[in-house]
């Protein structure tokens, strides 16, 4: 893991604990459109769910992100179509009440 990848992957891990939450809580993804992410995130804030979004230095790296958190239990699906995936986030997923 280069330094870039570290410092978003500390900083998704921060987030989830200082949230104090499971992995298998949390969605991670990556993407090139960052329009489209800010369009869920905008549902995700509505709910007021923690999320956040770094850049990468590269889709690799996007990807390498994305891959480490859901081997760690985070739901999403692999951006394997994404070739271009710079964009890394993660948000938690709202919780639903009946």
């Amino acid at each position: 893991m280069i330094s870039a990848e570290k410092k978003i992957v500390n900083d998704i891990l921060d987030r989830i604990e200082r949230n104090g939450d499971n992995f298998h809580r949390w969605y991670v993804g990556a993407t090139k459109d960052l329009k489209q992410v800010m369009h869920k995130q905008q549902k995700v804030y509505k709910k007021k769910c923690p999320c956040i979004i770094r850049k990468a230095v590269s889709s690799s790296s996007a990807k390498y992100v994305e891959s480490h958190f859901l081997q760690l239990g985070c739901e999403g699906s692999k951006s394997e179509k994404n070739y271009e995936a710079i964009y890394v986030y993660a948000y938690r997923k709202p919780v639903l009440i009946d």
